[in-house]
């Protein structure tokens, strides 16, 4: 008995004086996996960002880690061309726990000891779990920058960010006590939350959910302030039938000034049945167009207003080539909808909704003879709307109860009582505007 348990204290002292250089090993497999996935995706996105390890020194209880993120075309954004990190590692029982530090980058130490009196604000700390899994942890203390002749402070907060060992699942979590400039900007109570996977090189399911508190903006001596501000975002992919939705959301409780008032405005839009390749191809042009310009940005050989006039030269070039690209997300089904905009103002309430949907495979030369014959176009698509508001909004509500063109027998709208009422939908091929048919040929 004595013996047998002698062997298995013993075995217990070799695996726990064993762990910390078998963790070691494999925290770095796990780090320099890491980041070959990392540049895979870039690459695989159209970015010439890249990770590389400059420096891996593992000991037995800690390692050493030196990396940089070359910032590629970014670099003429941000006016560096890379930024170092330092990794300092303790092996531990279970997974590796590290510390980075951005001392490295003279810029960053400039700005620590000009600007933040050499106290470094920032914490970066990674978990390295055996799995393969990240968690990256980055605090701020609470800070003060001059930005511009401005004081700008923010914090204190947080990012927490997990991810799986290839990189195609990430959950993140943040928040940040506080942000202001000056007497112009204070918002209070800053949220995020996202949930993402990777289902191609540009399609990424999940959400994404942005939140403030309170806040108030200033300009011109008018100050508005708002409360329980959110923003949302979905993207859902449906791999058999290659179609993709995009869902967003703005909202807030309250906003207004001393002029105006508004409660709980509400906006929700969907642009659901996109075709998944055309989508992936629009980003995809979306992208090259947008390291076409970050390299005019960068051309060293320009002054400031040749840069300016080749830079618009390209976005010019841009809205032609993006059209075309975006032609191909014209498919039948593909669907736009307003489930909701309302908003409640001393006046009265405002609550609209709208529908668009194709009925068939679309392209841009089919609209032409619209011009000729425009009730053609109801055969492409379909349409219903609405949309009530207080008259008391409209200084002459004249214009908008008045048919505009010998076509329409109303106007946009139509009088209920002191509501302006709008409806419009499509029939068997025919515009019906305020339940009467608009006949256009």
């Amino acid at each position: 008995m004595k013996k047998t348990i002698g062997i298995a204290f013993t075995v217990l002292a070799a695996l726990m004086i064993g762990a910390p250089l078998v963790n070691g090993i494999l925290m770095e497999r796990v780090v320099r996996t890491a980041h070959e996935q990392a540049n895979h995706q870039y690459r695989e996105s159209g970015s010439d960002v890249e990770l590389a390890i400059s420096r891996y020194d593992r000991g037995y209880l800690s390692s050493e880690i030196e990396w940089r993120l070359k910032l590629g075309r970014l670099a003429a954004l941000y006016g560096v061309d890379e930024i170092v990190f330092v990794d300092r590692a303790k092996h531990r029982l279970t997974g590796i726990v590290s510390e980075t530090s951005l001392e490295k980058n003279q810029w960053y130490q400039d700005l620590v000891a000009q600007q933040l009196g050499g106290v470094d604000p920032l914490h970066i700390t990674t978990t390295y779990l055996l799995n393969g899994a990240i968690e990256s942890t980055i605090a701020l203390d609470a800070t003060t920058l001059a930005v511009e002749g401005e004081q700008i402070s923010f914090g204190p907060g947080q990012v927490v960010v997990s991810s799986d060992s290839d990189f195609s699942a990430f959950h993140s979590e943040g928040r940040l006590q506080e942000m202001s400039g000056g007497d112009e900007l204070m918002l209070r109570d800053l949220s995020l939350s996202s949930t993402l996977t990777k289902e191609s090189a540009y399609i990424w399911a999940g959400e994404l959910q942005i939140a403030i508190g309170s806040g108030r903006l200033s300009e011109a001596g008018e100050t508005v302030d708002l409360q329980n501000l959110r923003a949302g975002y979905r993207l859902d992919f449906d791999r058999e039938g290659s179609r993709v939705t995009l869902a967003t959301t703005l909202a807030a409780d309250r906003f207004g000034s001393s002029e105006f008032t508004v409660e709980n405005p509400t906006f929700r839009i969907e642009a659901a049945n996109l075709d998944a390749a055309g989508y992936e191809r629009y980003l995809a042009a979306y992208s090259d167009l947008a390291g076409e310009v970050m390299d005019d940005i960068s051309r060293p050989d320009m002054d400031q207003e040749a840069r300016q006039q080749v830079v618009k030269n390209t976005m010019t070039m841009a809205g032609i080539r993006l059209l075309a690209a975006g032609e191909q997300l014209l498919k039948k089904d593909t669907r736009i909808t307003v489930s909701e905009l309302s908003a409640r103002l001393p006046e009265g309430e405002i609550k609209g909704t709208l529908t668009f949907q194709l009925l068939d495979d679309l392209t841009l030369m089919q609209l032409a003879p619209l011009a000729d014959q425009p009730s053609l176009a109801f055969r492409l698509f379909s349409l219903q709307s609405s949309l009530r508001l207080p008259q008391a909004l409209v200084d002459d509500p004249a214009p908008l109860v008045t048919p505009m063109h010998p076509a329409m027998p109303t106007g946009l709208f139509r009088r209920e009582g002191e509501t302006l009422v709008h409806e419009a939908e499509t029939r068997d091929g025919n515009l019906y505007l305020n339940g009467q048919q608009v006949v256009l040929d």
